[in-house]
């Protein structure tokens, strides 16, 4: 690797992290419930879907795939029994319209350093509030960034375009990952405190956060696999919502993460 590309992805990668420093208010005030409620908002599909990224754009497809597996329940259950275990949550289910209406902006935004409610989402917020509901959280399926290829000439962005399977083939050698290719909210809305703003959330979806590497035998067509080809995946995007839930349990319980990074 030449001096120069050398020095460019070092500039990158401190550029990168620059961007995901940013400033936490310390939350003082805050007691752990013995029972928290926590609704769940899961607006996914119950296909998975195989982005292939291959050595050339002509090589790049993506496919959907029926799976045993109901992923929104799934999905459900696996969070449900996370934050029971961990924090004794009464975990519900909403109706994923709330997501529609969540789509530009969320209960809780930091302005003047400081944790505020959005206006904007009263009305729902005092909805959910007088159901005793503490913490909501949001699970949309969407586009997401997933990995990068940089050169002293700039970068590629490769996007994993629903949850699944995400494989990259750069000249016969092939790499396989469970793709967790969400939008994740996490908010409790009976006091202003946004969980995706700390650090462990952003890490967990952060572009390869989001990635589980699975150790697969190469297919004899990439465009025709399987149903047993995707429990693996499935197993990796699990052990994603394990993560996620052991994260939140930790809020629950009051350990939050905080930085004075301006």
């Amino acid at each position: 690797m030449s001096k120069i590309k050398s020095l460019f992805i070092i500039a990158i990668t401190l550029f990168i992290s620059a961007c995901n420093t940013i400033y936490v208010p310390p939350v003082n005030d805050y007691q752990p419930k013995n029972q928290p409620k926590v609704a769940l908002v899961i607006d996914v599909s119950d296909k998975l879907t195989h982005t292939h990224i291959g050595t050339t754009i002509f090589n790049n497809f993506t496919k959907q795939y029926e799976v045993d597996v109901k992923m929104k329940q799934h999905i459900f259950e696996t969070l449900k029994n996370k934050l029971k275990e961990g924090a004794n949550a009464d975990v519900v289910l909403l109706d994923k319209t709330l997501s529609n209406k969540r789509a530009s902006s969320g209960f809780v935004f930091i302005k003047d350093k400081q944790w505020q409610f959005n206006p904007s989402l009263e009305a729902e917020r005092s909805e959910l509030t007088a159901k005793g509901i503490d913490v909501v959280i949001s699970i949309t399926e969407a586009q997401t960034l997933v990995d990068m290829y940089c050169t002293q000439y700039g970068c590629t962005n490769f996007y994993a375009e629903g949850h699944g399977l995400y494989t990259r083939s750069f000249f016969g050698l092939d790499n396989y990952h469970a793709a967790a290719s969400y939008e994740v909210s996490a908010e409790f809305i009976s006091q202003p405190i946004d969980m995706g703003v700390m650090e462990s959330m952003r890490d967990l979806n952060s572009m390869y956060g989001r990635l589980t590497k699975l150790d697969l035998e190469d297919p004899a067509d990439h465009k025709a696999l399987d149903k047993a080809f995707f429990e693996p995946v499935q197993t990796g995007l699990t052990g994603y919502f394990e993560n996620l839930g052991s994260i939140i349990n930790k809020y629950l319980n009051g350990e939050f993460e905080t930085s004075k990074k301006k």
